[in-house]
């Protein structure tokens, strides 16, 4: 049981860094187009 919510929360946070990473990207693209 635990193993599997620790397994979830893993999951959790590489999704949340993941997002945080193409957020980061989408922001440096659009600054690139702007110039």
């Amino acid at each position: 049981m635990l193993a599997l919510f620790q397994g979830k929360l893993l999951e959790i946070i590489s999704d949340y860094n993941s997002r945080k990473m193409i957020n980061k990207y989408k922001t440096r693209l659009i600054e690139c187009l702007k110039i």
